[in-house]
């Protein structure tokens, strides 16, 4: 809300201070953010406690290339918390207000700009109630927060009055995968007195080289989205484990045996860790499951030999021995015969696709 303080709070590197850049930044332009309307302001300030005016001046620098807005420094001011409390400094961060016309304020963050505990009261009184003095000097004000795994996703962390004294809070929530440079987040509006918002889904795009832009746009997510993809990344990071543990080749279904995860889970996440090439598909197990293997770390020294259901691993060779179980149609007076083949298979480690191959010439036996 407008000249107002709101508390935007999530756990440690959910993007809490990338969104606040990011809104700082249109908010300069006047320039819808993330499909809400947003009233233009002549100057923007950042006080900081957690990183430096680099840092900042870099990440507003960064999201301006990736929104194509200019950026001018004399509108962009940064104000060093340097562990002095906002209420301790009200006076004069209200001077600079008044004198550059500053519309826009962020606070980062809450624990350090209180200057207390923030289970103390008085700590979240005094500093919300600096932040109101900076709505009636026409500044609205952003409070970059946290909140603890106990509290999950309700208020920020500390005493209740945090979510009490402000206008507005937002949780972020948000998943990013290992390795990746993109973050996905939900903007969870936890508190507004003229009814409660819609969530708001998000991507946060970073360069592949530090100083790149930095896109943030609107991404079509559901609610459930997010914690679906990090349980997904939790359950990808057991099974790297399990295959790690077992040494070798590890089928499928013995993976969903160990892991108690469903069946379909186990092979969506395989098939997420076969397309990032950390694991390899390793032929078939007795049960036609197909066998895994890590990428590396994995292939024995010379002369070793290691043979885990089915398949035989060497130094420079993969052989796998497969069964099927066939029924075939019945003949002479309804007589079923059952038939079970063996298919015993080698090629060089690093022809591919040598488990594709093995499940041709499987089937066209099968076929025959």
């Amino acid at each position: 809300p407008e000249k107002v303080g709101s508390i935007l709070f999530g756990m440690g590197g959910s993007g809490k201070s990338m969104l606040s850049a990011s809104l700082l930044l249109h908010a300069l332009h006047g320039e819808p953010w993330l499909g809400k309307p947003v009233r233009p302001v002549e100057a923007v300030m950042v006080i900081d406690y957690e990183d430096s005016e680099d840092e900042w001046r870099l990440r507003v620098s960064q999201l301006a290339a990736g929104a194509g807005l200019n950026i001018d420094e004399h509108m962009f001011r940064y104000l060093p918390g340097r562990g002095i409390p906002v209420f301790e400094q009200r006076s004069a961060i209200l001077r600079l207000i008044e004198t550059h016309h500053i519309g826009f304020v962020v606070v980062d963050s809450a624990a350090s700009a209180s200057g207390g505990d923030l289970l103390d009261v008085s700590a979240a009184a005094k500093l919300t109630s600096t932040l109101t003095e900076f709505g009636r000097a026409g500044a609205t004000s952003v409070l970059v927060a946290h909140n603890t795994k106990a509290q999950e996703s309700l208020y920020p962390y500390g005493n209740i009055m945090w979510h009490n004294l402000v206008r507005a809070t937002h949780y972020v929530e948000s998943y990013q995968a290992e390795g990746a440079s993109t973050l996905d987040v939900l903007l969870w509006n936890r508190k507004a007195n003229r009814g409660l918002q819609r969530p708001i889904s998000a991507r946060i795009m970073f360069p592949v080289h530090d100083t790149g832009p930095v896109y943030v746009q609107l991404y079509d997510m559901r609610a459930n989205d997010v914690e679906r993809n990090r349980r997904d990344g939790d359950q990808i990071e057991a099974l790297l484990a399990l295959i790690a543990e077992e040494g070798g080749a590890v089928s499928t279904t013995r993976l969903v045996g160990l892991s108690g995860f469903k069946p379909n889970s186990v092979r969506v996440a395989l098939g997420r860790l076969e397309k990032r090439g950390e694991v390899v598909r390793a032929g078939f197990a007795a049960d036609r499951a197909t066998l895994w293997a890590l990428t590396t770390g994995t292939l024995p020294e010379d002369g070793q030999v290691l043979q885990t259901e089915g398949v035989t691993v060497t130094r420079d060779t993969v052989s796998a021995v497969t069964g099927r179980e066939v029924t075939h149609p019945p003949y002479k007076g309804g007589v079923v015969t059952p038939l079970t083949h063996t298919i015993e298979y080698e090629k060089e480690i690093g022809d591919p696709p040598w488990a594709e191959d093995l499940e041709a010439l499987d089937d066209s036996l099968v076929g025959s």
